[in-house]
């Protein structure tokens, strides 16, 4: 939680506007009429209190920056849960046509289906792209590895 810091800014401009009070009294410059004192307290009071705000603006803005990097966050891991639960519905598919198949062929059904999710474009975010070629790649291995133990 953020406090309100419209009171600070007021008050802080009523000090420096009275600083600057202070200072066009103390100069007394002697060609300038009393009211251009004044003027110039003002000019540096409203100064002070633009920089406060443009101060206040940037961070203002810092925190949506970095708010909506958190959504951006949040919805690669989203997504990741995704992929996940994804992965764990094929390795449950796995284990229920292990006991009823071939395993080179089921395995070489599961590749199937992970390059259809890779072409559907299901994963835009390139880390998740990456680690379903990883993943494609393993399959493809113990695929291998299963055909070679059949075959020798």
């Amino acid at each position: 939680m953020r406090p309100n810091l419209l009171p600070v800014i007021v008050l802080l401009a009523m000090v420096l506007g009275a600083a600057a009070a202070a200072v066009a009294g103390a100069l007394a410059w002697p060609e300038l009429p009393s009211r251009l004192h004044l003027g110039v307290a003002m000019m540096l009071a409203i100064a002070g209190l633009c920089a406060v705000l443009g101060w206040r603006v940037h961070s203002e803005d810092r925190l949506a920056r970095l708010e909506l990097a958190l959504c951006r966050e949040r919805q690669v891991v989203g997504r990741a849960g995704l992929a996940l639960v994804e992965s764990e519905r094929l390795l449950g598919r796995l284990g229920a046509y292990r006991s009823s198949g071939e395993p080179g062929a089921q395995l070489a059904l599961i590749r199937a289906e992970l390059a259809e999710l890779q072409r559907s474009g299901a994963f835009e975010d390139p880390t998740l792209a990456a680690r379903m070629e990883l993943l494609c790649a393993r399959v493809d291995r113990v695929a291998q590895a299963v055909c070679d133990a059949r075959s020798g």
